[in-house]
């Protein structure tokens, strides 16, 4: 008998299989197709902004210098890609808070602390270096906190409201340019005082206002007793008339449509023509930059500078002298403009 031969199976390719080289190349094939057709964030171009320098968006700020409002995620938005665009340094955004996360917040805040009340910045301070349960952070912050804790009790109440004489200044030591410690960013000393003389000044405006309602509503009624005790069908409809008048501010001035230039005096006393414009309006609620002038008071615009460096009566985040409010509308006392002819 002949000798039995194995027979070595052979491999043969079938249509339903590829060789190994073609079936790696499928693969990376796949894997770049993938990862081209997934879905990334890209760049923020922020198309409605800025496309018609006639319907920019409009930002609020409030007295201390800082965005609120709806425009405020708008310009958040615009400043960080720019800053990330051209400072090579990045911060965290508490702008970015969601809104439930924020009323959450402030409702914890209404259940213990009271809305009504300002707090110091020395205040501001203790809680920013304290955990929740009222422990400080760390030892240092323990230290320097029980330091303030002990010289503002024999500090007077008058130096608790000037950062310069405040515990935190005695403690830490004088304010480095740029920042004020407390009061969040944006905030410098020279515009804080500039900000706090122009709240006091517009607190009096309003005492004062409130005043003279109250000296016209005692008039409207003493007239309104005279005429009825008269009896006159004609004293009383002029005395109905005088009580249905609107009560117009004391600034409220005849301005000549036709003229309207005028010369914009210093406000601090001098009396010196800082600056020429026209007049906009005398109405205490007219606002200039989203904040009523309020009485004695006048909106007028700036067309020529003379002296740049005066301080504005009512000084904004973006503008503090008059050199920088040139071609636009700023709120000047009243008793400060002088019309031309």
């Amino acid at each position: 008998m002949a000798p039995r031969t194995r027979k070595s199976r052979e491999t043969s390719e079938t249509p339903f299989e590829l060789p190994q080289q073609d079936s790696q190349n499928v693969t990376i094939t796949n894997i770049e197709e993938s990862q081209a057709s997934k879905r990334k964030r890209g760049c923020t171009k922020m198309k409605t902004i800025a496309v018609d320098p006639s319907s920019r968006i409009e930002v609020q700020f409030n007295s201390l210098g800082q965005a609120y409002g709806d425009g405020s995620v708008s310009l958040s938005s615009f400043l960080g890609p720019l800053v990330r665009e051209i400072v090579p340094y990045t911060l965290a955004d508490w702008r970015k808070l969601p809104k439930d996360t924020r009323a959450i917040l402030w409702q914890c805040i209404q259940r213990n602390e009271k809305p009504e009340s300002t707090p110091s910045r020395v205040d501001v301070w203790i809680r920013a270096h304290q955990k929740k349960n009222g422990e400080a952070v760390n030892t240092n912050a323990a230290e320097t906190i029980a330091k303030i804790n002990s010289i503002r009790d024999d500090l007077p109440k008058s130096s608790s409201m000037n950062p310069k004489e405040d515990a935190l200044a005695k403690v830490l030591g004088p304010e480095n340019s740029g920042r004020l410690r407390g009061f969040g960013k944006g905030v410098t000393l020279s515009k804080l005082s500039i900000l706090t003389q122009r709240d006091n000044q517009m607190n009096q405006m309003k005492n004062e206002y409130d005043d003279l309602k109250d000296e016209v509503a005692n008039l409207r009624s003493m007239i309104n007793k005279l005429v009825k005790g008269q009896g006159h069908n004609q004293s009383s409809e002029s005395c109905e008339e005088v009580s249905t008048a609107p009560i117009t501010s004391p600034n409220t001035m005849n301005v000549n449509p036709l003229n309207k230039n005028c010369k914009i005096l210093d406000w601090m006393g001098s009396g010196e023509i800082v600056a020429e414009g026209r007049w906009s309006s005398s109405d205490p609620k007219a606002l200039v930059h989203h904040v009523p002038i309020g009485p004695n008071a006048m909106r007028v615009w700036v067309d020529k500078v003379r002296k740049g460096e005066t301080f504005l009566w009512r000084p904004t985040s973006y503008m503090s002298n008059i050199e920088e409010a040139m071609g636009s509308t700023v709120a000047w006392p009243a008793d400060k403009i002088r019309m031309d002819g």
